[in-house]
């Protein structure tokens, strides 16, 4: 096994030249290698391209989970729900949310299967089956999400956009 000497382990570093690597608080003194600016600039243009195909998978990602893409269901505002759940007989309405959340309040009428265990449960809903469902949650998140869930089974899904708290802001009544 051969020795390196000094000259050869710090080659291209600003202390090769003199005898010995200058003394850093007892420490060895490494020496880094420097990078040509060209590189860096490929680096950066390569970071920033993976940060943007990031941003927009996060964004498409968002997107898909709110049911503003992708979607093969109807999405209806809260007024809207009130008015088909007046004067239409052949709507059901979906209560999606927990058991908590049904009991703190819920729209007259409807029907409570959390959306964790709405595609074991879906047989509940089988005479609805040719009706139409008016689907809500909290916000509108998981309302999507059963709402998918019902597509895939057969079922004519009704979004409610901003769900029960859009549903209260506007006055609309609950039990």
């Amino acid at each position: 096994m051969s020795k390196l000497s000094f000259k050869d382990n710090f080659q291209g570093c600003n202390f090769a030249k003199q005898r010995r690597p200058p003394k850093h608080k007892g420490k060895e003194l490494q020496c880094q290698k420097i990078i040509p600016l060209k590189d860096l600039k490929q680096m950066e243009n390569r970071i920033n391209i993976f940060y943007w195909i990031a941003m927009a998978g996060l964004f498409t990602y968002f997107a898909y989970i709110r049911g503003w893409i992708l979607t093969d269901f109807a999405s209806i505002s809260t007024r809207q729900a009130y008015a088909l759940l007046q004067k239409d007989d052949n709507v059901t309405l979906l209560d999606v949310r927990s058991v908590g959340e049904f009991q703190r309040g819920h729209i007259q009428k409807a029907t409570l299967i959390p959306v964790e265990v709405l595609s074991k449960n879906i047989s509940k809903l089988q005479k609805e089956k040719n009706k139409k469902i008016i689907v809500y949650c909290q916000t509108g998140s998981r309302s999507v999400r059963a709402s998918r869930i019902l597509v895939k089974n057969g079922f004519t899904p009704l979004n409610v956009k901003g769900g029960f708290a859009k549903w209260n802001e506007e006055g609309l009544g609950k039990k």
